[in-house]
C-alpha cells in the first residue's frame, strides 16, 4: 500500500475577514492594534478587553472577570450555579 502524505493548507481566516478589509478597519486600539469600523465597538473594547478592570469577583473562588456575562459563565461550568441576569429598567419605573 502507498502511503499519501497530506500537506497542510494555508490557515483558516475568520468569516469576518472575508467582509471587511484594512481600510474599512479605520479605528485602530492603541494598545494592541484591533481595528474597528465604528467608534462604539472600540468604546466597548477598550473598557472590557483592553486595559479593562475586573469588576466581577467569583464569591466562590475568588476568580476576577471584566464582564458579568464571563462571570456567569465561569459559575455555571465551574461551580454548577446558575445566576440569572441583572434586569435592566428600560422605563422609571421598574417592578
Amino acid at each position: 500500500m502507498a502511503q499519501m502524505i497530506v500537506q497542510p493548507g494555508p490557515p483558516r481566516k475568520s468569516r469576518h475577514s472575508y467582509y471587511l478589509r484594512d481600510e474599512d478597519l479605520t479605528l485602530k486600539c492603541l494598545q494592541c492594534g484591533r481595528g474597528y469600523k465604528v467608534k462604539s465597538s472600540l468604546s466597548k473594547h477598550l473598557r472590557y478587553e483592553c486595559g479593562g478592570r475586573k469588576n466581577f469577583t467569583c464569591d466562590l473562588c475568588g476568580r476576577n472577570f471584566t464582564q458579568n456575562i464571563s462571570l456567569r459563565r465561569h459559575l455555571m461550568h465551574s461551580h454548577n450555579f446558575y445566576q440569572p441576569p441583572k434586569r435592566q429598567c428600560i422605563r422609571k419605573i421598574c417592578k
